[in-house]
């Protein structure tokens, strides 16, 4: 009897331990409790050691905000605008700066010594007396406002005598209310990233020039003009997606960008400079915007590994070096009739495997050497064979020229 007294006991211990091993633990993975839906994001204002009140700004999931006015201060050390880190070393966002959040936030006050900035009439943004590079935070935020008066550009400098050469700082933002970027702004800067505002039209002669570590950037919307040499020797910038808005490139705008791999221009360009995509050593193929009817001088010299071509437009001339020492060039589009050929024009182009030109009277060659150091046929009319050969300069080239077939 208690033989099985003691294994009833038994078999109803192990039937418990099942059930209660069966049993659901509430906080198991498969239990998970609801999240709550997030609706709205908060901005919180830390003054960063300075002095004042901010209100906090909500904002529905999704939607866009436009920060308030920065109103903290700090003796006399100068405000210029928000990170999302006390030590500077977060995202940065200009003084009223729009843009969508992601999550909550708190933005903290940046501050740099007094007299870092100046404003001349005008909003025009200069060195202050108390500028020294190596006191700035390295993602700088530029002012929106100097006291009282809105920023609305950077003062003109020249080559060799920038306005803000810095060595220090490795990212900037600059503020909506800048149109206008002077000369040479940020001339050998050791930048390598750069948010521009939606209110820009114009970057001027030079303003990244040879800023060697520059591959950061994106283009506002509102872009019209890029000056001549903008980003010259900007080596470490690989590709570049020019706006539909931008309509003018200047002479050596892109030269010695040897890194550079793309660059889209869109149909609005109606005007490049000389030089502007010289010793762009990595470029593989472009396309020219129809609304550009002349190739302009060296415009793509010593691309050596660009291959495809395309120009869009009716092409009337083709300038001095325009396509030299393009070794590995084999497919090139020109439309339209040809009228004149500069001096070393297709000079090396020696992948090419043919050139062929619709004009019954030969295009004016400025130079005999026009096609030296190629070997590739040159198609004419049938009818204006002869004419070719005998031309000026053309017949350096006699023996190539053969009749379109």
């Amino acid at each position: 009897m208690r033989k099985i007294t003691i294994l009833v006991l038994v078999a109803l211990l192990a039937l418990g331990s099942v059930l209660i091993s069966c049993k659901q633990d509430p906080a198991s993975p498969g239990d998970d409790p609801v999240k709550p839906v997030v609706t709205e994001y908060k901005i919180s204002f830390d003054a960063n050691g300075g002095e004042g009140t901010m209100a906090s700004l909500v904002v529905k999931v999704g939607d866009n905000v436009t920060l308030s006015r920065g109103l903290f201060t700090k003796g006399e050390e100068q405000f210029t605008g928000w990170n999302t880190k006390a030590d500077y070393t977060g995202d940065i966002y200009t003084d009223e700066d729009s843009f969508t959040p992601e999550s909550d936030l708190t933005l903290y006050a940046q501050w740099v010594p007094a007299n870092t900035f100046a404003v001349e009439e005008g909003g025009v943004l200069k060195k202050g007396t108390g500028f020294k590079d190596y006191k700035l935070p390295l993602k700088l935020a530029f002012p929106k406002y100097v006291g009282d008066v809105k920023v609305t550009s950077i003062k003109d400098g020249s080559h060799e005598h920038a306005e803000f050469r810095l060595q220090s700082v490795k990212e900037i933002a600059l503020p909506d209310s800048m149109t206008r970027l002077g000369d040479y702004a940020f001339e050998y800067s050791n930048i390598s990233k750069v948010v521009l505002p939606d209110s820009l039209t114009e970057i001027s002669t030079g303003v990244f020039y040879c800023c060697y570590q520059l591959s950061g950037i994106s283009f506002p919307d509102t872009l019209e003009t890029i000056g001549s040499s903008v980003f010259y020797g900007c080596n470490a910038i690989e590709k570049i997606e020019l706006p539909s808005s931008v309509k003018s490139i200047g002479g050596n705008a892109f030269a010695n960008c040897h890194f550079l791999e793309h660059i889209s221009i869109p149909e609005s360009v109606n005007s490049i400079g000389t030089y502007a995509f010289s010793c762009c050593y990595r470029l593989t193929e472009v396309v020219i915007p129809s609304s550009i009817t002349a190739v302009p001088n060296c415009l793509f010299q010593s691309c050596y590994n660009i291959e495809t071509i395309e120009f869009k437009g009716q092409i009337t001339g083709i300038g001095n070096s325009a396509f030299s020492n393009c070794a590995s060039l084999k497919t090139l589009i020109l439309n339209g009739d040809v009228t004149s050929i500069g001096s070393n024009a297709f000079y090396g182009c020696s992948s090419l495997p043919s050139l062929t030109f619709t004009t019954t009277t030969p295009p004016t060659l400025v130079s005999w050497n026009a096609f030296d150091n190629t070997a590739f046929p040159i198609y004419v009319p049938a009818a204006s064979v002869e004419d070719y050969k005998a031309a000026e300069n053309w017949s350096e080239y006699a023996g190539r020229i053969q009749a379109t077939t």
